[in-house]
């Protein structure tokens, strides 16, 4: 209506747009713990196309790729200035965590080590394991029979195997140093003795403690010096006694000597030991630096002389000789059993019972059998040796008789001295009678 009231009518429309505004965001998770592999698809209605996206994490594309796990917030604008907005949250899976267990060599060289790993949690709960960096992996987590060395030790997710997780990049497994010894023994002061001794000493290597064989390990001891000891060979070992498979032969054939036993040369200068009594025998001997000679067990000469000589000797007794070799040891020499023969004693008989006889008579006189030789003394220069026990004597003067005899084994004797008085015979001349009253 106008001033002059006049009127006039008029009709409009206000419009809308079809829908209401709205957005719906749909997360996909992502596929490793801490990885950017998470998405949101949004899905936009209503309102008047083209929109404008205004996401929390500044990107404003409809659509989010890549995105690590978060909560993501977006508001969309359509080209009247309406806004709608929607939010959605990216997921991942618990993080890869595991315990690693790792046991060193136990001896050097023995390859004996080992990781052990444990307690694996995260991912999908499917995992697989690797010591070299990825190179190889395996489902196990046990790795035995290890050298020394640094290991890379990893895990990740069997199911989705782009999921990896660094447990310990430089896993050391150790070794101690080899064992080692000295080995030094003192060899058997005398033959036969038990007296000798092998020293296994300043060992090294290894745990550091250590046990100790001479038998080729078939007795372990927890001292390295052995004693007591007789000559011989001996298999001398070393072990690791917190680790017994870790053995070295420090030698396997260590001698243990003794000195050598003199030879018995106890000897008389009588190649069969029987003398006539009272005859000197010299014993000898060798191989020593003093020499007890004992005759039944009783010293009778000690010192360094090698010879003794004695007379004084009986029947049946026994020699020996304690000798003195390579400084202090003892052996004995012998027994020399002695035979020692009574000396004959001939007894001289004759054939006149009072050894009275004539002049150019004959006599015989007897010294008795039984010996290989006789030497009669008749009084004469000479003397006669004869072999039978017999002899005939004419002789014109008194004589004093003996006579040496040689037994079977050589001892020799002489008889008492026999006088054999020799009358001369009467001369024919003027007879007288002999009164036994007045003599002539």
């Amino acid at each position: 209506t106008d001033a002059n009231a006049c009127t006039a009518t008029a009709t409009a429309t206000v419009g809308q747009p079809a829908a209401t505004l709205s957005a719906t965001a749909v997360a996909t998770d992502a596929l490793c713990f801490g990885g950017a592999t998470g998405a949101v698809d949004l899905t936009v209605s209503g309102g008047t196309a083209p929109y404008t996206f205004a996401w929390s994490d500044a990107a404003s594309s409809e659509d989010l790729a890549n995105v690590a796990a978060a909560t993501y917030n977006v508001t969309v604008t359509d080209a009247n200035a309406c806004t709608a907005t929607a939010t959605a949250t990216v997921g991942q899976p618990a993080a890869l965590s595991a315990s690693i267990t790792s046991t060193n060599l136990t001896g050097a060289g023995s390859n004996d080590g080992s990781i052990i790993i444990s307690s694996a949690l995260g991912g999908s709960g499917f995992y697989e394991f690797t010591i070299n960096g990825g190179l190889a992996w395996q489902g196990s987590g046990t790795f035995p029979s290890l050298a020394a060395g640094t290991y890379e030790v990893r895990m990740r997710d069997a199911s989705e195997i782009t999921c990896e997780h660094l447990l310990d990049a430089s896993r050391v497994i150790t070794e101690p140093g080899a064992l080692t010894a000295n080995l030094s023994g003192t060899n058997v002061s005398c033959n036969a003795g038990n007296d000798g001794e092998i020293r296994i000493e300043s060992p090294g290597g290894g745990s550091g403690v250590y046990q100790y064989s001479i038998d080729g390990g078939s007795n372990w001891y927890n001292t390295g010096t052995f004693g007591s000891l007789i000559a011989g060979s001996y298999d001398v070992q070393l072990r690791d006694a917190n680790a017994t498979h870790i053995i070295v032969v420090l030698n396997a054939g260590w001698q243990v000597t003794e000195p050598g036993l003199p030879a018995d040369n106890l000897a008389s200068n009588d190649a069969d030991n029987r003398i006539c009594s009272g005859t000197p025998i010299l014993f000898s001997a060798s191989g020593g630096s003093n020499y007890n000679f004992m005759i039944n067990q009783v010293s009778v000469q000690n010192g360094s002389s090698d010879s003794y000589s004695t007379s004084s000797i009986s029947d049946g007794d026994t020699l020996r000789a304690e000798v003195t070799y390579a400084g202090s040891c003892l052996t004995t020499f012998g027994p020399i059993i002695l035979s020692v023969d009574t000396l004959p004693i001939p007894l001289i008989t004759s054939s006149d019972p009072d050894n009275i006889i004539c002049e150019s008579d004959v006599v015989t006189l007897d010294a008795g059998s039984g010996f290989s030789n006789y030497t009669w003394s008749t009084g004469g220069t000479a003397q006669t040796e004869t072999t039978t026990n017999l002899i005939d004597l004419t002789a014109t003067d008194t004589r004093n008789i003996t006579v040496t005899v040689t037994d079977n084994h050589g001892c020799q004797g002489t008889s008492s001295q026999v006088t054999i008085t020799i009358y001369p015979k009467p001369t024919t001349g003027p007879q007288h009678r002999i009164n036994s009253n007045f003599g002539y």
